[in-house]
């Protein structure tokens, strides 16, 4: 534990340095504010023209998306730091090991995108789902945030590669959009995208039926896939 605590304490201090990343690190709380302050303004600006009322929770739940997506950013860019500085080197050989150090990447941004996914919704005025569809949503996007930390660490040769590639990693953003507008079956082809899991069992939460779980199982099957997959060729490239 006092391994992982030093850890712990040296991440936050490399975020607090550097303004991009305690600026991502501070964005799923901030954002959340923006929506309680300027989503009502936009939506009756817009009563005339559209009920933005009735696509809510797919805003909301695109907004969980981005809290895993900026903790998962900013976990990536600690990766990169630490990779440059052969800072793996070191902790290899340490009783914390590669193993135990993966395993803290991977609960880290996990942690925190929890979190964020708790207290966001409250914050940005979403009252409507009950808490015990919230937490399993919340677990299930917070698995976004290591697939993306890994991916950038796995992929980024430096954090200008890491940078274009968190912004291409949002094209994944698309799927679940198409879907959301296509009344038919054929949506769960936007199921390669892991987002599409996580907003899709947003909007079937609280409605009665199996909907809700088969997507909450079904995401947590796709992402364990992904996250295996990048947790061994972020182990092999550390050896």
């Amino acid at each position: 534990m006092k391994k992982i605590y030093i850890l712990l304490v040296n991440d936050l201090r490399n975020i607090l340095r550097e303004p991009m990343l305690m600026f991502a690190f501070l964005g799923p709380f901030l954002l959340s504010l923006a929506m309680r302050w300027m989503l009502p303004s936009v939506t009756t600006y817009l009563a005339d023209y559209a009920d933005v009322t009735s696509h809510y929770p797919l805003i909301f739940s695109f907004m969980l998306l981005l809290a895993a997506m900026l903790t998962g950013m900013v976990t990536g860019f600690l990766l990169l730091d630490e990779r440059d500085d052969q800072i793996y080197m070191t902790l290899i050989v340490t009783p914390l090991g590669k193993e135990g150090y993966t395993l803290y990447r991977i609960i880290f941004p996990m942690v925190i995108s929890f979190f964020y996914a708790i207290i966001a919704l409250p914050i940005a005025g979403v009252g409507q789902i009950p808490v015990g569809f919230v937490i399993p949503i919340g677990m299930l996007a917070a698995l976004e945030a290591p697939i993306m930390a890994l991916f950038l660490a796995c992929f980024a040769g430096n954090k200008v590669e890491g940078l274009a590639l968190s912004k291409g990693f949002g094209l994944l953003m698309i799927p679940p959009i198409a879907a959301y507008f296509t009344d038919s079956k054929w949506q769960l082809l936007a199921g390669i995208s892991p987002f599409y899991w996580p907003v899709q069992a947003f909007l079937a939460a609280g409605e009665s039926g199996s909907a809700y779980w088969f997507y909450i199982f079904g995401g947590i099957l796709i992402h364990s896939i992904l996250l295996y997959g990048l947790t061994n060729r972020f182990i092999k490239k550390m050896a």
